[in-house]
């Protein structure tokens, strides 16, 4: 047989063109057919919480199948329907035929449910521990395919912008990330501020420049810096210097100097800086980077300049001189250290 019949009381469906019952489940309209493992449909309406049809406990909700009397499936997709005496809103997941329980991405929007599978319907902020263990801000509105959910990506609120993540639902709190290509802050209520004119460190040491429009920049980073060191070229060289108080600086304060007026903190000494950011080789020098050498023992550098590009480096050279701008070549270097400071 193929299609609905029955067989002393048990209902069966015959799947055309193979011969054999369903057993598991199949799409069928706007339900999910539900067998067992002999072949056996569910046999009644309401409300039916199980594991046989999958590997852990799940809730249908069985309806009759349209202009098939006596035979029954799992609806899909929208639905009302009474749970402990109240109607409730639901959704069936096609191809599966359980109600949605905790979360499922859909259309623009996140869907909320709680354990039994009730959605959240009430648009405007929700706050709750609910569907994930903790606190989390959702911002409801109609996003779901015009059904409501938890709005995901950029949501203007009362003038103010949050940002729902996508998958979650729940608003970006208490990060910095980039959103649409623009970087921002979020605070502990999940309101957005846009970062501008900031160094953000990244987790190999290095760090990324966002400009004034709120967008990652290395150019602007390097004119910046290479400003840096051109304003104190002249300063003399004091050996462990703090400019400008103690009127100079010695070559590692004088990277370090030039770095803070990007806010980076890097080490005070050649033996730290040694070891910020990341390694690269001199064929890749770019402008910005730290070129460490006349090492006194592995990893003991003694001196630090800060290459400019196109052979060129700044510096505070050595006792009796002055910040510089000459070429690599000049301090006839052999073995060198480069260490990149931005991303």
């Amino acid at each position: 047989c193929s299609g609905y019949f029955s067989v002393d009381g048990a209902n069966y469906f015959g799947l055309g063109g193979q011969g054999y019952v369903l057993r598991g489940k199949a799409s069928w309209g706007s339900v999910v057919l539900l067998a067992d493992n002999d072949g056996k449909m569910v046999s009644s309406s309401g409300w039916l919480v199980t594991k046989v049809y999958d590997s852990d406990l799940q809730r249908y909700w069985i309806i009759q199948i349209p202009n098939q009397v006596g035979y029954f499936g799992a609806q899909v997709g929208y639905f009302t329907a009474v749970f402990e005496g109240e109607p409730n809103s639901f959704y069936g997941q096609e191809g599966q035929g359980y109600v949605v329980r905790g979360k499922m991405p859909y259309g623009n929007g996140v869907l909320l449910a709680d354990n039994d599978g009730r959605l959240a319907v009430t648009t405007g902020w929700l706050v709750t521990d609910r569907y994930d263990g903790r606190l989390e801000r959702y911002y409801l509105d109609f996003s779901c395919f015009g059904h409501i959910g938890a709005h995901v990506g950029m949501i203007d609120a009362a003038g103010q912008k949050y940002y729902g993540l996508p998958d979650v639902g729940y608003v970006m709190r208490n990060a910095t990330s980039p959103v649409d290509g623009y970087w921002y802050d979020a605070n502990n209520d999940g309101a957005l501020s846009l970062v501008s004119t900031r160094a953000i460190r990244l987790g190999n040491g290095t760090y990324l420049w966002i400009d004034a429009s709120g967008r990652e920049n290395r150019q602007d980073a390097i004119n910046r810096l290479m400003a840096a060191a051109d304003s104190v070229l002249g300063v003399p060289y004091v050996w462990l210097g703090r400019y400008p108080e103690d009127g100079g600086m010695d070559c590692a304060s004088f990277t370090y100097w030039c770095y803070r007026q990007l806010g980076i903190t890097i080490d005070f000494e050649t033996y730290g800086q040694v070891y910020d950011g990341r390694g690269v080789s001199l064929s890749e020098a770019a402008p910005g980077d730290l070129i460490l050498m006349y090492f006194s023992s592995p990893g003991v550098p003694e001196h630090v300049v800060m290459y400019a590009g196109n052979g060129m480096i700044y510096e505070e050279p050595t006792f009796g001189g002055h910040c510089q701008y000459v070429p690599l070549s000049a301090k006839n270097a052999g073995y060198v250290v480069v260490r990149r400071i931005l991303a």
